[in-house]
C-alpha cells in the first residue's frame, strides 16, 4: 500500500521535470534565428541555397565561379 502513494509522487515529479524541459525548447529556437542575423558572406549564402536544395550543383558552380571572380578583382 505504501507503493501506490510514492509512485504517486514519482509521476508527478516525473511531469513536472518534463514540462519544464518542454518550456526551454523555444529559447534554444530563438537562439538559432538570432545567430541567422549575423550578416553572411555570398558565399555563406550561396552555401546555404545550395545545401538546402533551392538551386542546382550547376548554378551553385556558376555563381561560385562568379563570387571569386568578382572577390579578385577588389
Amino acid at each position: 500500500m505504501m507503493m501506490l502513494p510514492a509512485l504517486f509522487v514519482l509521476i508527478v515529479l516525473c511531469m513536472i521535470v518534463w514540462q519544464q524541459m518542454a518550456n526551454n525548447a523555444p529559447a534554444k529556437t530563438a537562439h538559432k534565428e538570432k545567430r541567422k542575423a549575423i550578416p553572411q558572406t555570398a558565399h555563406d549564402i550561396l552555401d546555404e541555397r545550395y545545401a538546402n536544395s533551392e538551386i542546382s550543383r550547376e548554378e551553385y558552380l556558376a555563381t561560385l565561379e562568379d563570387i571569386e571572380t568578382n572577390w579578385q578583382r577588389r
